[in-house]
């Protein structure tokens, strides 16, 4: 599965303001890291698999992906949680945003300069957005000396 910066981007902003959004459903989760929230990643209840078939796959295919992006998000400590295969759907539990992921949802929130950012590097990794803030800070620093 490919890495994909814009899922990263709205599964943080939806963390933020306290929801995990699937194509047709939404969950509340706490936004303050004190309290954690466990739920089942599954598709939304009310769409009948046989009845709506194309909905119900397109919904389980993209927790596929956001559950993904959930995993990468979480080992990289950009969301306080866990998350584990229940075959054959997820179980996650989640506290909220880390320091890090407020951070990085404002990488790249910044289209200006994650556009430049893109442009200038090749393979750009999710570690290295992270980093851009600092990178920008330290440049605007060193500028302003000399």
């Amino acid at each position: 599965m490919n890495l994909d910066h814009s899922v990263l981007k709205e599964i943080l902003l939806n963390a933020k303001n306290g929801l995990i959004k699937t194509k047709y459903d939404s969950l509340e989760i706490p936004t303050d890291a004190l309290e954690e929230c466990t739920f089942m990643l599954e598709p939304n209840k009310n769409i009948d698999p046989f009845k709506e078939k194309d909905k119900y796959n397109e919904e389980f295919e993209y927790i596929k992906i956001l559950a993904y992006h959930l995993k990468i998000l979480i080992d990289n400590n950009y969301i306080y949680g866990d998350i584990k295969k229940s075959h054959p759907f997820y179980i996650v539990s989640i506290k909220g945003l880390t320091l890090s992921g407020h951070q990085f949802l404002e990488t790249l929130s910044n289209d200006k300069l994650l556009k430049k950012v893109f442009e200038k590097i090749f393979n750009v990794t999710t570690e290295t957005v992270s980093k851009v803030p600092a990178l920008a800070i330290g440049a605007i620093i060193n500028s302003s000396l000399k």
